[in-house]
């Protein structure tokens, strides 16, 4: 995991080597002196940024719930509870990554999480708390879900997180609608939630759920189209199988057939 988070430092590194060589050598050979002249410049330019990237990488720092490489690397090489955290939250990513829905997330894991981050409202309890709901939601554990995707809403409301909080914002609004048929509140939640940073795939479920739920059927059968498509080329292979049977489970319960 170390290896993995440092991976981008050290290639800024590496690519500053390779320009700083380039530079060196152009001007050895050619005395520097007009198209030679352009090409040491640039590369030492570019040299220069790929340096400050990677060495602001490796700096810990946390602002808007975004964390450095260097934060990661801390925490790892300390070691203790945030290390172990954050190697369990991989671990459920590395597990949806390569296929494994929600519902067959592993328990233990998922549990061990919860404990660690119960009291916590950072990222790794945040996504935490995400992974959980999607658990339940796929194992129809609907009344669990509803009680966590609240506390994840009350928690992005009372702190700023650009990274996370759409995703709450946009599964509340999912949450409203679907299983509340709360159209004004899930309406709202939707507004907030698409002007931040979350999954294509996700923002389209969601709208195509909200147009089935308004009646407003052919919207929602292209944006249900568009979402598939999306989906479909998930890097997230777990999450999608879950967002794609869902989606198409409500698609049918309001009679609407895709164009196959």
């Amino acid at each position: 995991y170390a290896w993995f988070i440092a991976g981008g430092p050290i290639a800024s590194f590496l690519f500053f080597g390779v320009l700083a060589a380039v530079a060196f050598t152009v001007n050895s050979v050619h005395n520097a002196e007009g198209v030679p002249n352009t090409i040491v410049y640039f590369s030492w330019l570019t040299a220069v940024i790929s340096l400050g990237v990677g060495a602001t990488a490796l700096f810990p720092d946390e602002e808007n719930g975004l964390e450095t490489d260097g934060t990661h690397l801390k925490d790892l090489f300390r070691g203790g509870k945030k290390a172990l955290i954050k190697q369990y939250v991989m671990q459920l990513y590395s597990s949806t990554f390569n296929g494994t829905r929600p519902r067959d997330y592993d328990a233990e894991i998922l549990a061990k999480l919860n404990r660690a981050t119960e009291e916590q409202k950072n990222n790794n309890s945040i996504i935490t708390k995400l992974f959980i709901y999607i658990h339940l939601l796929d194992k129809d554990e609907i009344d669990k879900a509803g009680e966590i995707i609240n506390k994840l809403t009350t928690t992005a409301e009372e702190i700023k997180n650009e990274l996370l909080n759409p995703t709450i914002f946009l599964e509340k609004s999912f949450f409203e609608a679907y299983y509340n048929d709360n159209i004004e509140t899930a309406e709202l939640y939707f507004e907030k939630g698409k002007k931040g940073y979350s999954e294509k795939g996700t923002l389209k479920r969601v709208k195509a759920i909200l147009f089935l739920k308004k009646g407003e059927l052919d919207s929602a059968k292209t944006t249900a189209e568009q979402a598939f498509k999306v989906l479909n080329n998930s890097y997230d292979k777990g999450g999608a199988k879950w967002e794609k049977e869902l989606l198409e489970k409500a698609l049918k319960e309001s009679g609407v057939s895709l164009n196959t």
